[in-house]
């Protein structure tokens, strides 16, 4: 059986965790650890983008949703499964200085 480069960095892992960040460098490779973690039961901790990450990785794997995405990182995804939600974001800005609160949607938007 052969391994792809990322199955091999990561077997043996006792758990994976995918960390906040912002934009979408290196996105394709979290959702492929993210994947990974799933697929072999390895633990796996997602914070801020790295949920972000788990939800894209489930709606497109699971949910048989192949163009799934975050508006975040394709603002016309056709099946948007996280988006930003702006007037959250105004409602809480005053108090931080980035923003922190992201809201998680599974499904279809028409």
């Amino acid at each position: 059986m052969r391994c792809s480069l990322n199955e091999l960095l990561l077997q043996g892992a006792n758990g994976i965790l995918v960390p906040g960040g912002f934009g979408d460098r290196g996105v394709q490779g979290k959702i492929l650890a993210a994947k990974y973690a799933r697929e072999n039961s390895v633990p796996f901790l997602g914070i801020c983008l790295g949920m972000q990450i788990a939800v894209i990785e489930f709606s497109r794997s699971v949910l048989g949703l192949h163009d799934a995405n975050s508006t975040e990182f394709d603002a016309k995804t056709k099946n948007p499964c996280v988006i930003f939600m702006p007037e959250v974001y105004f409602l809480i800005h005053p108090f931080y200085s980035i923003h922190i609160v992201i809201i998680f949607f599974l499904g279809k938007f028409s």
